[in-house]
């Protein structure tokens, strides 16, 4: 690029907000874990009393055709019929019959199965159920949760410290813009983006509000407009990956993100350039590296 930054922004001195920095997992989170392994490891019987919330299939009979049926489903306490049918049946045994007054005509409930669902007790039992290697008690688990997702978290950790630095660096920093080039670069994304839209049904040049219909030029002017905050980030991203990955020929570093981006999609250099636009695909895979060197960078400043 001919555009660049003539002041770069001291990054490194940059107060970095607390909950970017986080990334340790909080008990809540492995006991909700645990929860959703207590439902999973959930056991069924079939006692002979109804209770709140168990399953229970009743034999209908009733002038109300909808109720006289030999296999009706009711979950009391779940709200899911009418209260009264589903209160009348708690505490019936297999085989009771009750009858149920309701508005549209009297109903009798024979009950035929009872089923109940209960969720298995969080303990060393529950983790033993995983079958993970190495754990056999809850204190096991949580060590085990917290060594496995660790990476993760602070690989997200670090992105996010580092899109905030790039943020900074695009907004604090001093350029030197080239029109030409910038005038190129969002001339491009504006055109993908307008053509995104034409193939998703959507016409840029109706207005959001009112009834004056833009030309396609003013919808692109509006549109460019829209998008020309974007270039100083692209300007700074490759700023940074010559200066701090050392990459003189950026050229050739892109063309071999490029070659490596369209094998990985299966596709032709050629065919990705046209979808995405050159520009477009050098901007992300240089502001994809600026961010990893970043991420390097912001490490030193994960919560301890």
């Amino acid at each position: 690029m001919k555009s660049t930054i003539t002041n770069l922004y001291d990054y490194k001195s940059a107060s970095i907000p607390e909950e970017l920095r986080r990334w340790r997992i909080p008990d809540a989170e492995i006991q909700a874990r645990l929860d959703t392994l207590s439902h999973n490891h959930s056991v069924e019987t079939e006692p002979d009393t109804v209770e709140a919330l168990d399953g229970v299939a009743c034999k209908g009979e009733s002038t109300v055709p909808r109720w006289n049926r030999p296999n009706l489903q009711f979950y009391p306490g779940r709200k899911l019929c009418s209260e009264t049918m589903e209160n009348a049946l708690i505490g019936a045994k297999l085989g009771e019959t009750r009858m149920v007054h309701t508005e549209e005509g009297n109903i009798t409930l024979t009950v035929t199965r009872i089923v109940r669902r209960r969720h298995m007790p969080v303990g060393d039992a529950l983790v033993q159920a995983e079958h993970i290697p190495g754990v056999s008690t809850l204190a096991d688990f949580a060590r085990w949760y917290r060594e496995t997702n660790a990476p993760e978290r602070q690989y997200n950790a670090k992105m996010r410290m580092a899109y905030y630095l790039l943020h900074q660096i695009t907004d604090r920093s001093e350029y030197d813009i080239n029109e030409t080039e910038k005038k190129a670069h969002v001339s491009e994304r504006v055109e993908l983006i307008y053509q995104a839209y034409l193939k998703a049904g959507i016409d840029p040049t109706i207005p959001e509000e009112g009834t004056d219909f833009l030309t396609e030029e003013q919808a692109k002017e509006k549109m460019y407009r829209q998008f020309e905050s974007t270039f100083p980030m692209a300007v700074a991203s490759e700023y940074l990956v010559r200066t701090l990955d050392g990459i003189d020929d950026v050229d050739a570093f892109c063309q071999a993100g490029l070659e490596k981006l369209a094998a990985d999609n299966h596709l032709t250099v050629e065919k990705l350039l046209q979808d995405n636009g050159i520009y477009v695909c050098q901007e992300q895979l240089l502001q994809n590296r600026a961010l990893e060197l970043l991420a390097d960078h912001a490490e030193q400043y994960l919560e301890a």
